[in-house]
C-alpha cells in the first residue's frame, strides 16, 4: 500500500491499499481474499504508474472459498465487489456487485464410458440504478466417449435452465423469466503417426491428426434477459471448439456450424517431449447468427483462419506463434512470434513481436538473469513500432541473503502513445524481511505478470 499524507495536486491526504491471502486449513477447503482500495476515484488515473495496484477503471475486491466436496464434486462461494477508480467511466459499465455466488459442479462415471456432468450456480447480482436480481443456473450434460489407437468419438447433449427474479426491471418487463435450452455436439477425429527425425532427432515420432467438432444450439430470444456478467469471447484457435461464444450465463449463442482443424506434432521417443506442434482451423456455419450482444451479430459463413505454432530447436531454445487470417480480405488481422532462451529458472530470456491490424504493432524484449549467488537483473522493454515510441520499459536488481532482501526497480512508461501523451518515470525500492513482510512497494506481482520467468528471489541462496 502507499500513504500519502498531502498531495501536490490535491493537498490532501491519499492513500492505496492492497493485499492478497491464501488460506489452506486442510487439503478439502481453500479460501482467497484479494482486497484492494483508493482513497479516490483519481487516484489510479494520477499513481496509474505505481507497481501494486490495478490500471483499470474499476479495482475489484473479492473473497471466494473452495471445498472439495468428494472427488469429482466442488463446491464454492463467492462475494466479489468493485470500486470506481475513475470518475469518467461511465456508471452504466461498471460490474456488478457479486452478494454472494454460490456453485457446485462436477462429473460422474456412468459406466460404459458414459459420462454424466453437472453444474448448478445461484448469483444475487446488485448495481444502484440498474436492474438488479438473483440467476438460477443449471446445466446438465450427458457425453459418451469412444477412443481407440487411431480415432474418437464424442458425442454429447447438453441441457441448460436458467431462472431470473428480477428487481427494478422496466414496468413494461416481467420480473421473472425462464430460459431452457439444448444442444448437441459431436467432436471426432483420427490419429496418424509414423517414425522420423527432426532438427537433429533420430528417434522421432509425427502425427497428424484431422479433427471434426460439430455443434448445434437453436435459437431463443433472449432480448428482455439483462447483462450481468456476460461477453462476447474473444476468437482463438482454441475457442473453436466452444459450445457458447459469450462467457457467462445470460447469453446463449444459436449456431449450427462446424469446425475442421488439423494437427501435428513431433515426439522425442527417447524423452516423450515435445519437439514441435503445428495447427490450423476454420469455422463453417450452416445457418447466420441471431443472439447478438450490444448488436454484435455477424453473418459470415465462414470464421477467420487460426494456426499456432511451437517449436522446440534445443533444450534452452523455443519458438512459438500464432496467427489469424481474414478470409475476406486475405490479410492477417492478429500475429504473434516469439523467441525463448531457458538456461535456468531464472535465467531466461524472451524476444516476441506482437501485431493487432486494429490496435498495435510492437516488439518485447524480457529477461532474468541471475548475476551469483545472491545478486538478480531483470527488465522488459516493450516498443511501439507503430508510433515510434517505448511504450514500456522496466528494469531492475535484486539482493536476497538467508534472511533478507532488496529489490530495485525503475520504470519508464506511457499510457498514451499519441503526441499528446507524455511519458511517466518511476523509481522502486523494496526491502523484504524474510518471514515478516515487505516495506516499501509491493512489486513481485507487477514484474511477475510482465517479466517472463520471473519470480520472487530464494532467500536460500543458489
Amino acid at each position: 500500500g502507499t500513504y500519502i499524507s498531502k498531495d501536490k495536486k490535491t493537498g490532501d491526504k491519499r492513500w492505496s491499499f492492497n493485499t492478497q491471502h491464501v488460506y489452506q486449513p486442510n487439503a478439502r477447503l481453500k479460501i482467497t481474499t484479494d482486497y484492494q482500495r483508493v482513497s479516490d476515484k483519481d487516484y489510479v488515473h494520477d499513481y496509474r504508474n505505481t507497481l501494486d495496484l490495478s490500471s483499470d477503471n474499476y479495482l475489484k475486491s473479492h473473497i471466494t472459498a473452495d471445498y472439495l466436496l468428494s472427488p469429482n464434486y466442488r463446491i464454492q462461494g463467492k462475494i466479489q465487489q468493485y470500486q470506481v477508480a475513475n470518475k469518467k467511466y461511465k456508471k452504466a459499465s461498471r460490474p456488478y456487485t457479486i452478494l454472494p455466488s454460490i456453485s457446485g459442479r462436477g462429473p460422474w462415471s456412468l459406466g460404459d464410458n458414459f459420462t454424466l456432468s453437472s453444474g448448478t450456480e445461484l448469483t444475487n447480482f446488485k448495481k444502484d440504478d440498474f436492474v438488479s436480481g438473483l440467476r438460477l443456473n443449471q446445466e446438465l450434460a450427458l457425453s459418451y466417449l469412444f477412443r481407440n489407437s487411431y480415432a474418437f468419438l464424442k458425442p454429447q447433449a447438453k441441457y441448460r435452465l436458467t431462472y431470473y427474479t428480477l428487481k427494478d426491471q422496466n414496468p413494461n418487463k416481467d420480473d421473472h423469466i425462464l430460459r431452457s435450452l439444448p444442444s448437441f455436439s459431436l467432436d471426432t477425429g483420427l490419429y496418424f503417426d509414423r517414425q522420423t527425425s527432426w532438427l537433429g532427432y533420430d528417434n522421432v515420432s509425427q502425427s497428424l491428426e484431422p479433427r471434426l467438432y460439430y455443434l448445434y444450439t437453436p435459437y431463443k430470444d433472449q432480448s428482455e434477459i439483462p447483462d450481468f456478467d456476460t461477453s462476447l469471447i474473444s476468437t482463438s484457435y482454441n475457442s473453436m471448439f466452444l459450445d457458447n461464444r459469450f462467457t457467462g450465463k445470460d447469453r446463449i449463442g444459436d449456431t449450427n456450424q462446424l469446425t475442421t482443424a488439423l494437427t501435428s506434432t513431433y515426439t522425442d521417443n527417447d524423452t516423450g517431449k515435445e519437439l514441435a506442434h503445428f495447427a490450423i482451423g476454420q469455422i463453417q456455419y450452416f445457418k447466420d447468427r441471431r443472439v447478438s450482444l450490444n448488436n454484435s451479430i455477424t453473418d459470415a459463413s465462414r470464421s477467420n483462419i487460426f494456426a499456432l505454432a511451437r517449436i522446440r530447436a534445443s533444450d534452452r531454445l523455443s519458438f512459438t506463434g500464432f496467427a489469424t487470417r481474414d478470409t475476406k480480405t486475405q490479410h492477417t488481422i492478429k500475429s504473434s512470434l516469439g523467441a525463448t532462451y531457458k538456461k535456468s529458472s531464472d535465467k531466461a530470456l524472451r524476444l516476441s513481436h506482437v501485431y493487432d491490424e486494429d490496435d498495435y504493432k510492437q516488439v518485447d524484449f524480457a529477461g532474468v538473469w541471475r548475476l551469483n549467488d545472491n545478486w538478480r537483473s531483470f527488465w522488459r522493454w516493450n516498443y511501439s513500432l507503430r508510433y515510434n515510441k517505448t511504450s514500456d520499459a522496466v528494469a531492475g536488481v535484486e539482493f536476497a541473503d538467508c534472511c533478507w532482501g532488496v529489490r530495485l526497480v525503475a520504470r519508464h512508461h506511457r499510457s498514451d502513445l499519441t503526441p499528446k501523451g507524455k511519458p511517466e518515470n518511476s523509481f522502486y525500492v523494496e526491502f523484504i524481511l524474510n518471514g515478516l513482510g515487505n516495506v516499501g512497494n509491493d512489486t513481485s506481482e507487477m514484474l511477475n505478470g510482465i517479466i517472463p520467468s520471473y519470480n520472487p528471489i530464494s532467500y536460500e541462496g543458489k
